[in-house]
């Protein structure tokens, strides 16, 4: 049978006890005093259990806006709570409690690709003076550190040339106005990022007129041309005594506004602590019952996140 622990004592009145005559009062007042400290014992377990579970709704209600940043990348309690309201689907077949739950399958819309009208009313300052209205997306990749997979495939297809580490990576896309407005499936970190663009998905979305901005190692020119777009990357300066006065001013201009994809970058790694060690193998994994990796989840929940917290890119 369970045995259940009462961890409220009753409180045992020696005063009002018939036989309480029976009792020297040096036994009474040291009675008390252990009673005292059984209650103080019982308060500080009740603290430590709380601390134990940090993540209920109330804890989390009265906590710090920085314990909220550090363990969930959002600003405050008030933004978390509206993240919460958004994604409240009953799923019985969970073990956690509602507040403890975040879908990606509900956090998948808050990564969208905007409207290019409302794209060029809102453009931010920094983007109309070098490139006008017309800036669609910046492009770039980031890789994540797994650990050395077993099967001699996998290990070749993760071992990233540039990271002398096995990685995933994925293309992102940005707004101009700095929220996420695409993120590819993970990709092994042997991958290029001229194969990862093109066969992420992420150029159907590009329309006629629009421009793309990216790194240097980004030689996609082609394909965002057949998509009747341009192409900006820096200009190359290997082989090359000096670079037209053009092309250098060009280079200042793509440069200037392509660190905002980079600032992105910089802060999802930063809220979100996951991103920046090395993940087990089975995060990489793809089980017969799931339909992606969990790394892909987790770093699609991240992206969706972030897009609820202030922009990196200033609009004035």
């Amino acid at each position: 049978m369970p045995c259940h622990v009462n961890l409220e004592p009753e409180i045992y009145d020696v005063e009002k006890n018939e036989q309480a005559d029976d009792f020297p009062t040096d036994h009474i007042d040291g009675l008390r005093k252990e009673l005292a400290v059984a209650y103080l014992t019982i308060s500080s377990l009740k603290h430590t259990i709380q601390r134990l579970s940090p993540f209920t709704e109330d804890s989390m209600q009265s906590s710090t806006d920085g314990f909220i940043q550090h363990y969930t990348g959002l600003p405050n309690f008030k933004v978390l709570k509206a993240v919460f309201d958004y994604v409240t689907p009953q799923d019985m077949r969970t073990k956690l409690s509602r507040f403890q739950r975040v879908y990606d399958a509900e956090l998948q819309p808050l990564i969208l690709w905007p409207d290019r009208d409302i794209l060029r009313k809102t453009m931010p300052e920094c983007f109309l003076s070098s490139f006008g209205e017309k800036v669609a997306v910046i492009i770039d990749c980031f890789e994540i550190f797994v650990e050395r997979p077993t099967n001699r495939l996998a290990r070749a297809c993760t071992r990233s040339q540039y990271k002398h580490h096995n990685t995933v990576q994925f293309l992102i896309g940005i707004a101009p106005q700095g929220i996420i407005s695409s993120i590819s499936d993970a990709w092994g970190g042997r991958v290029s990022d001229k194969f990862l663009t093109e066969h992420s998905g992420i150029l159907k979305k590009v329309l006629p007129g629009d421009v793309v901005l990216a790194d240097m190692g980004f030689d996609i020119s082609d394909s965002v041309g057949m998509q009747q777009a341009k192409l900006y990357i820096p200009a190359f300066t290997k082989g090359k005594d000096q670079l037209a006065a053009f092309k250098m001013e060009e280079t200042r201009l793509i440069a200037n506004v392509r660190i905002h994809v980079e600032r992105v970058i910089g802060c999802v790694r930063q809220k979100f602590t996951i991103l920046k060690g090395t993940l087990p193998k089975d995060y990489i994994t793809r089980h017969a019952a799931e339909g992606c990796p969990l790394i892909d989840r987790i770093a699609k929940v991240c992206c969706a996140l972030c897009n609820v917290c202030d922009s990196v890119v200033p609009f004035d």
